[in-house]
């Protein structure tokens, strides 16, 4: 028997996003290296994926304002009314945050740990 507390007082758990929210952030994070390694070209892609992206839900642990998912966001709206001079001034933040972003979405593969051997053990 529950003396206290409701059913909506409780905590619930982050949201966790499914394969299509994953693939939107892929997108802007593909899309937001290219517009920093090309900053004169046509951003409309970019700001299309930012849109996009920005209705999808966050990676498990980046579900804050300071995640570089919502830095990304908001530098990849902006990105695209910036004039020439400020894109590329802008350009090496772009790419390192989706640097960053992209080491979330698909963690670069670790190493196999070296395994011992030992003939009187392993045999």
């Amino acid at each position: 028997m529950r003396t206290h507390g409701r059913p909506w007082d409780r905590r619930r758990s982050e949201p966790c996003p499914d394969g299509k929210d994953v693939d939107r952030w892929r997108r802007l994070v593909r899309l937001a290296g290219k517009a920093a390694r090309h900053p004169t070209g046509d951003m409309g892609p970019l700001l299309t994926a930012a849109i996009r992206a920005r209705k999808a839900r966050l990676p498990v642990g980046h579900q804050h304002a300071g995640s570089p998912f919502m830095a990304l966001l908001t530098l990849a709206r902006a990105f695209g009314p910036l004039t020439y001079v400020e894109r590329g001034r802008a350009a090496p933040d772009l790419a390192r945050l989706a640097q960053a972003c992209a080491d979330v979405l698909d963690p670069p593969a670790q190493p196999e740990p070296q395994r011992r051997h030992r003939a009187d053990v392993d045999g």
